[in-house]
């Protein structure tokens, strides 16, 4: 008969809870008492809870954002946001200025070049405003500078001259083909006669443009030639023209507007309503 202490095993097998005691016993031929196994089992189930209990709300990757949370993180994206958009803003306004400086000067040294290879005279006539848009025979700035502004030879079909558009202008514009600059039509110094630098296609007979050499006493470092369209610059206050409407709503450059000066430099201007 096998002593009872070697039947039951000895009790090092019941302090293996949760590890395996009842497998130990019987891979050394040791039968344990049913009711003994039942409570190997119980503890070692009981065991296995207690640690997912305790390690769960550690491993857990479905926790739920609190009411304060949520609140606390929507006031730091608003609080970041607040204080990126005003820059992001800036960098903007400071990239259509930019591209706009640049379509002026290219416009200013095409228009010396054409006058320099035509007897000194401005290019014209023209009507009070052009767009980027050109072809054959429909005398537009684009038609007569084409080949000093590096575009393609006018054809039978119009096609945009990128060289007389602009960032802010094509972003803003309400069609496609709305006016980009303004021109000066008609200078009116004290005690000088009256001037239309670049003549006026509506007159009848039509009014030729004038030739460089009759600005020198308009001040032309302080006398714009061309400028930023919008529908609130002031130059255009009660105009009748059905372009006027497919203009910019407000100022393309933000706080400025672009000028071209009959001395061929360019300047921001601040805008004034």
């Amino acid at each position: 008969m096998v002593p009872q202490r070697q039947r039951y095993g000895d009790m090092r097998y019941l302090g293996g809870l949760g590890n395996g005691a009842h497998g130990d016993a019987v891979r050394e031929g040791i039968h344990l008492p049913e009711k003994v196994v039942e409570t190997l089992r119980t503890c070692k189930q009981n065991l296995r809870c207690d640690v997912i209990r305790l390690l769960s709300p550690i491993f857990s990757v479905k926790q739920a954002f609190t009411l304060l949370e949520l609140l606390v993180s929507m006031t730091i994206v608003l609080v970041l946001a607040g204080l990126i958009f005003p820059v992001y803003r800036a960098s903007v306004e400071k990239s259509f200025q930019v591209s706009t400086a640049n379509s002026l000067r290219s416009i200013g040294n095409a228009t010396l070049l054409y006058a320099n290879d035509n007897d000194g005279q401005l290019p014209g006539p023209f009507y009070s405003s052009f767009n980027a848009w050109y072809k054959q025979g429909d005398g537009s700035l684009g038609s007569r500078l084409y080949s000093y502004l590096g575009e393609p030879a006018p054809k039978t079909t119009s096609q945009e001259a990128k060289a007389l558009g602009n960032l802010g202008n094509m972003r803003n514009r309400l069609k496609a083909d709305s006016p980009v600059y303004l021109l000066n039509m008609m200078l009116i110094p004290a005690n000088l006669p009256r001037l239309k630098p670049f003549g006026y296609a509506g007159d009848v007979p039509v009014t030729p443009p004038a030739r460089l050499i009759s600005l020198v006493n308009y001040k032309p470092s302080q006398t714009w030639a061309m400028q930023d369209a919008d529908q609130q610059n002031p130059n255009l206050a009660g105009t009748t023209a059905s372009w006027f409407s497919s203009l910019p709503k407000q100022p393309v450059n933000g706080s400025v507007r672009m000028n071209l000066f009959f001395d061929w430099h360019v300047e921001p201007v601040a805008v004034t309503k």
